[in-house]
């Protein structure tokens, strides 16, 4: 965040995409502490928040947690998207302006440089690999159809970009030189 000039006690809302580990421990400090003081409500799919509270630490957050379901509006234009199979609930959030749409697709991809390329392969933390084979599958033909612009968490630098169709394979186009800061 600091590399992004981007201040923790400027964030009011955060949205999560599921309950693993790797996305909700970032909600501390190293020693413990709230890293956004400001924060107001946590989005989450309401079918992770039992895993959330798995974790005791994370249990002072129980009053900020917002449980959403598939087509949720969350705010003006950003709206909850079932994405199954990685996870419990697991969900993506659509923003869609004027000119462009949005996808941020959590996990449906943890190996981009293999799976673009060859969508049926999975991952072992996928907790359901046949549900998350044709979830990314429909994710990805459905952005490659409509130029939605995609992120991913497991995405490398910038995160941001476009699916584009291979053949019977996609690839995926880094959104370089498009972001400012």
């Amino acid at each position: 965040m600091a590399e992004a000039k981007i201040d923790p006690a400027s964030i009011t809302v955060l949205a999560l995409t599921h309950a693993h580990q790797d996305h909700v421990h970032g909600l501390l400090t190293p020693d413990g502490r709230v890293l956004f003081p400001n924060l107001k409500a946590i989005v989450i799919p309401e079918a992770a928040v039992e895993s959330f509270f798995a974790y005791a630490h994370l249990a002072q957050f129980r009053p900020l947690l917002k449980p959403v379901q598939n087509g949720d509006q969350v705010g003006e234009r950003l709206r909850a998207v079932a994405l199954p199979g990685h996870a419990a609930g697991h969900t993506g959030y659509a923003f869609d302006t004027d000119e462009d749409r949005f996808l941020f697709f959590g996990d449906i991809v943890h190996v981009p440089a293999l799976q673009f390329g060859n969508p049926a392969f999975s991952w072992g933390y996928d907790d359901d690999q046949l549900t998350a084979r044709a979830t990314r599958l429909k994710v990805f033909s459905d952005a490659a159809e409509a130029g939605t612009w995609i992120g991913g968490a497991h995405l490398g630098w910038p995160g941001i970009g476009r699916v584009v169709r291979k053949g019977e394979a996609y690839g995926y186009e880094p959104a370089e030189g498009r972001v400012t800061g």
